[in-house]
């Protein structure tokens, strides 16, 4: 999966527009440097969680850990389902 070209606040897009087979769109996010993000969580039944931004996948074990990777980097949630 890739994030790319998404524009700041469109009403458009949603976190529920990058869900997959695998994840569901919980939450997007913007940087200060404008890259958007979106938190997904694990349709499979386990706590895992992943964010998405540009061309990056990180995978996490709970949703508190992806928020903090989130916070540390400058992200601030915009958009939440």
């Amino acid at each position: 999966m890739k994030i790319l070209g998404v524009v700041s606040g469109c009403e458009r897009v949603c976190p529920e527009d990058f869900s997959n087979d695998k994840y569901i769109g919980v939450a997007l996010m913007q940087s200060p440097q404008n890259d958007t993000a979106c938190l997904l969580r694990s349709r499979d039944g386990a706590n895992r969680w992943c964010v998405v931004y540009g061309r990056h996948e990180l995978y996490f074990k709970s949703k508190e850990d992806a928020v903090d990777y989130c916070k540390n980097h400058g992200f601030k949630n915009y958009r939440t389902n």
